[in-house]
Parts: structure tokens; C-alpha cells; sequence
């Protein structure tokens, strides 16, 4: 039987002291079968419109600021920065594949990776100069990737690394959505929609005790699981 090359002991010696991992990696397999076909199908039909996808870490940059799951025409009609702006094609449309297609079984010394994304649990020791993980704990991470906290250690390693290049990887606009307005339609979906949220205590900043919700949802009389959808563009904000 052949091993793939994503697993060692390192990794298994890993999971056992956090059965998240196991569970990810589950899930992993599981989409994996499941969406294979339809995956190679979608990255064809990108590559031939679009070109290959890049290799990040061979572009010219000093620090790479990554929005998860941040759409690019959404950016372009808000991003209020100088420069040239372009669309390309990602090694992966999930966290965990994009990490694994830019970093598995490479070095780069000469960055250090600042990440509130658990999936760089998964990236093996000695990959970067160094990963600095903006949570505690895996039952932190939710404090841990509010923007401001992410902001604090980003400029902090910039100070003891001057000299190294520097991933920034911010969780939003990634769910579960915070602010205000994320409130608001919060509100107005369970009022509308008779949904239950789910409610997970994170802090906005150090300072103050506010706190939003998660969007993982019950509906009552219906699915057992699902993401709320409304129309967001009567609610769009560029903050």
C-alpha cells in the first residue's frame, strides 16, 4: 500500500493530540471524492479563461495581505489602494488545498507567516522561517481571527523579523461574519426567517466586552443545516 505523501508520524503524532485535525482531514477525503470530476472540470475551464494559476510565493512582494474568501470584484469596486490591480487564478478555492498546493514539501525561509487560519495547523515544521498563529488554542480560534487582533501581531512581527518577508492572513470577509451590519441582517433573517443562530462569545478588541454570533444556523421545519442567504447588496458597505 502506498502512503500518500501529505501523511507522516509527524502529522499522526499531530492529530492525536487534536482530534480536529482528524476531522478536517475527513472532511478533506470526503471532498475530495466527492467534487473530483467537478473540481478538474472548473480548474480547466479558469485555466483556459484566465492562465495558470500562480505561484505565489515566487511573485515579487514584500508582504502578501491574503482576505480569505474574499471576491475579487467585490475588492476591486471598494479597494481604495494605488497601484496595479489584477485578477488571477489561485492554486486552490479552499483553504487547505491552496496551502498545500503553494507550501507542501517546500522552504521559505525567508518569510514568516502570521495566520488566524487553523488549516496552517497543517503546515509542516521548517516551511516558513516561522509560523506565528494569532490564537492560542483551536478553541480560541475565533478571538484569535478578529481583524485587530491578526493587525497587532502582523505589525509586531514585522518589528522582530525587519529583515523577512511576511504573509498576513486575515480570516474575513470569511463567515462568521462580525460587525454591525452582520448584526443587522442577522436580526432581520431571524425575524423573517425563524432562524436560530448559534451563538459563539468573540471579542471585537482586547478592550471591551462586545460580541457577535457565528452563522451556522437551524431552520426550524426545514433543513437541519445551512448557511443564510439574503441579498446583500442593498447592504453592502465598503468597512
Amino acid at each position: 500500500m502506498v502512503i500518500p505523501e501529505r501523511y507522516s508520524i509527524k502529522k499522526l503524532v499531530k492529530g492525536l493530540k487534536d482530534p480536529s485535525i482528524f476531522a478536517r482531514e475527513v472532511n478533506y477525503i470526503s471532498d475530495n471524492f466527492r467534487n473530483y470530476y467537478f473540481k478538474k472540470r472548473y480548474r480547466n475551464a479558469l485555466i483556459e479563461q484566465f492562465g495558470d494559476p500562480i505561484e505565489v510565493m515566487e511573485e515579487d512582494w514584500d508582504t502578501l495581505v491574503i482576505l480569505d474568501a474574499c471576491r475579487y470584484d467585490t475588492f476591486s469596486e471598494y479597494n481604495q489602494f494605488e497601484g496595479d490591480l489584477q485578477q488571477v487564478v489561485s492554486q486552490g478555492s479552499q483553504s487547505e488545498e491552496w496551502m498545500r498546493s503553494n507550501f507542501a514539501g517546500r522552504e521559505f525561509h525567508d518569510t514568516v507567516y502570521v495566520s488566524s487560519n487553523v488549516y496552517s495547523n497543517d503546515i509542516d515544521d521548517g516551511t516558513f522561517y516561522k509560523i506565528i498563529k494569532t490564537y492560542d488554542t483551536y478553541e480560541k480560534r475565533m478571538e484569535g481571527r478578529m481583524p485587530n487582533r491578526v493587525t497587532d501581531v502582523a505589525l509586531k512581527a514585522h518589528e522582530d523579523y525587519p529583515n523577512k518577508r511576511l504573509i498576513v492572513h486575515y480570516m474575513q470577509p470569511h463567515v462568521p461574519y462580525i460587525g454591525d451590519l452582520a448584526a443587522k441582517l442577522r436580526n432581520e433573517v431571524r425575524e423573517q426567517h425563524g432562524v436560530k443562530f448559534r451563538t459563539i462569545k468573540m471579542m471585537y478588541n482586547q478592550s471591551t466586552s462586545e460580541t457577535s454570533t457565528t452563522i451556522i444556523v437551524n431552520i426550524r421545519n426545514n433543513c437541519s443545516r445551512l448557511e443564510a442567504t439574503v441579498d446583500q447588496e442593498q447592504y453592502r458597505s465598503p468597512s
